[in-house]
């Protein structure tokens, strides 16, 4: 592992579900090592609900309930959009289009991306989406060609 990838994953908050060997047994030390976090996460990890093998400290955790608490948390973590909804990143979540007023681009197979106005902060936001998912959101919300356009 280069020194990069090592201090890139150092900072993250979702850990990869897929990264402890199933078979092996972590302890503090290890799991410290292998996630690159610092050395009070294990322990909070415990308290957010990571089951070790037993009671006793130094808390030690077998590898496939490791990999099984973190796509856990990817899980919960996941913020589904509901029908006709965008996801603003300014915001930091699902809205609907400012005065229901969207651009739909679509490609040859229906398919297409769906551009709007953040209904909260008016930022532009975007969505593609699947031939169906464009026939929802063409039957919900009004088409204008200029919506979401920062040029």
């Amino acid at each position: 592992m280069t020194p990069s990838t090592k201090r890139s994953r150092k900072f993250r908050r979702r850990q990869s579900w897929r990264l402890a060997k199933i078979h092996w047994i972590y302890g503090t030390d290890e799991m410290r090592d292998l996630y690159g976090v610092s050395r009070n996460t294990p322990a909070n990890w415990v308290k957010q609900g990571l089951i070790p093998i037993d009671g006793v400290k130094p808390i030690a955790v077998e590898g496939s309930e490791l990999n099984r608490f973190h796509k856990q948390r990817w899980q919960d973590s996941k913020r589904p959009l509901g029908d006709a909804e965008l996801y603003c990143g300014t915001c930091d979540r699902p809205t609907t289009p400012q005065s229901g007023l969207i651009c739909f681009k679509s490609n040859e197979r229906g398919a297409g991306s769906i551009m709007a106005s953040c209904g909260r902060c008016g930022k532009a936001v975007e969505l593609f989406v699947s031939s169906k998912q464009a026939k929802h959101f063409l039957s919900t919300y009004q088409v204008n060609d200029d919506v979401g356009r920062n040029d």
